[in-house]
């Protein structure tokens, strides 16, 4: 998808990627390693429980960490799998769904870009 919109859009266009880990115990230590295998310029952050729902629900998303008792380390971690695509304001402006096909995420990101160029804040879905 990163270099169908570099064929597309000046590289200074190009939206940053930033990736929300809801685990912060599982992923904190290993965020900036898993996020190396795709790309050296995404970003990860995570944070307290509350950080984390506050944020997650302002884009729509939803996650649910799921420990059978205190201290369980083989639980199940519960989350959307939509892409949230957030404008330089803060605010959420588009979806992406699964599945992620690069020519077709790349042009609907390009039209969303457009439209936020030219203050349309409809809620734009894929």
């Amino acid at each position: 998808i990163r270099a169908q919109l570099g064929m597309k859009m000046m590289p200074d266009k190009i939206p940053e990627i930033v990736f929300i880990a809801v685990d912060r115990d599982r992923d904190e230590k290993v965020l900036k390693q898993y996020l190396a295998h795709f790309h050296p310029d995404y970003i990860g952050i995570t944070g307290e429980d509350t950080e984390l729902t506050q944020l997650v629900e302002s884009i729509g998303g939803i996650y649910r960490i799921e420990k059978r008792f205190p201290g369980d380390n083989a639980y199940n971690v519960k989350h959307s799998a939509g892409v949230a695509v957030v404008n330089p304001k803060g605010e959420w402006v588009a979806t992406l769904n699964p599945p992620f096909h690069s020519h077709r995420t790349s042009d609907f990101l390009v039209q969303v870009i457009r439209n936020a160029n030219t203050d349309q804040h409809a809620r734009n879905e894929l």
